[in-house]
């Protein structure tokens, strides 16, 4: 099997990169930092399409302002996230490629809401909450967007995904960013924490495509989550207290030292899978308290 990853460098490209090789595929690594390079606006998707047509399996994981402490052009963010996959599909279809599209979106395009349970892939495609910052308005117009291009020559499985997390994010993230300050000491600052949210190990993740792309190709927009909802502020609770266990010490969290930051207009963000489950078969999930330890 032959396949083509595009943004292999990121968090989750990574994390897909290393079970395609126990899978023993053939990957295509396509970064700004790969032998066959994409570096998008200077280098649009364009120029990829001769080498990404003899892949059976093209996975899309490019992205920008993904982090809290991103520099990224509104250029970049809607590039990356929006118009780029959708050339990348309208390219695939005008060439009549006949493998397998992956791309991502995510739950954070769910706005701002007053929700208290988590939401179908419909009610996500359909609503009309008020976006807070540009990443989440550029995920939801690819994923209402991807929605439409599901009967082409190519078969497109768009994933929906909570927050991810492991080894290897980026070091601004929550859990890198206790761990550092932990180990020197120091007292994290931490907001209120009472938002509510999904975190799903970014292994689980790549299990799940990797399983999916050695059976039948599937068409739609999915929700890929492990469903257990918890308050941030439990889970830098269980961060502690694996950090502590681990290390013989006692730091204890001290939450509202700093404001809520941009996603404090989303209180509560949830998808419900079981969309996914039916047709795919529900996937081994991470607990958090295990994901946790492999910070440690």
């Amino acid at each position: 099997m032959r396949v083509a990853l595009i943004g292999s460098s990121s968090f989750l490209g990574q994390a897909i990169h290393r079970n395609l090789e126990d899978l023993d595929a053939q990957i295509l690594s396509i970064s700004r930092s790969s032998s066959l390079v994409y570096d998008y606006p200077d280098q649009p998707i364009t120029g990829l399409m001769p080498s990404l047509l003899n892949n059976d399996v093209i996975i899309y994981c490019s992205a920008a302002g993904v982090q809290p402490d991103h520099r990224d052009s509104v250029q970049l963010i809607y590039g990356l996230n929006t118009f780029e996959p959708l050339r990348l599909i309208q390219l695939l279809e005008e060439h009549r490629y006949q493998g397998q599209l992956i791309s991502f979106g995510s739950y954070f395009s769910l706005g701002e809401n007053n929700l208290t349970g988590p939401v179908d892939e419909l009610y996500l495609l359909q609503h009309s909450n008020p976006q807070p910052n540009i990443y989440c308005d550029s995920k939801k117009w690819f994923s209402r967007l991807s929605d439409n291009y599901m009967n082409l020559t190519f078969a497109h499985l768009h994933l929906v995904l909570t927050n991810i997390y492991g080894p290897g994010e980026n070091e601004h993230r929550l859990f890198p960013y206790l761990k550092r300050a932990l180990d020197k000491n120091e007292t994290p600052e931490l907001t209120s924490g009472i938002q509510e949210r999904q975190f799903t190990y970014v292994a689980d993740v790549a299990d799940f495509i990797v399983e999916g792309i050695k059976s039948q190709r599937r068409n739609g927009v999915f929700h890929l989550s492990n469903p257990k909802v918890v308050q941030v502020k439990g889970a830098v609770k269980e961060f502690y207290h694996q950090y502590n266990l681990r290390n013989g010490t006692v730091h204890q969290p001290n939450f509202g030292a700093v404001a809520n930051k941009r996603d404090s207009s989303m209180d509560y963000l949830a998808l419900d899978c079981s969309k996914a489950f039916t047709t795919f078969g529900r996937p081994k999930f991470t607990s958090l308290s295990e994901g946790l330890k492999t910070y440690l």
